[in-house]
């Protein structure tokens, strides 16, 4: 489905999975995958790499699927 997954202090890895996504970072160095579909990745503070969005925004490093 449809999911909104969120980020905390440190260092994270978030996944969106299925449906259209918002996967946002918190502080620190962050993973963001939105998977297949229509998804948001916002990276928040420090160096984060966002794979499979759509829409990127705060993402330092781009992977598979980003624009």
């Amino acid at each position: 489905g449809n999911d909104r997954v969120t980020g905390e202090l440190g260092d994270d890895v978030l996944r969106g999975g299925e449906g259209d996504d918002e996967v946002t970072g918190g502080d620190g160095n962050d993973v963001l995958d939105g998977g297949p579909q229509m998804d948001f990745l916002g990276g928040g503070d420090g160096v984060d790499e966002c794979l499979n969005g759509e829409t990127n925004n705060a993402c330092e490093i781009f992977g598979a699927g980003s624009p």
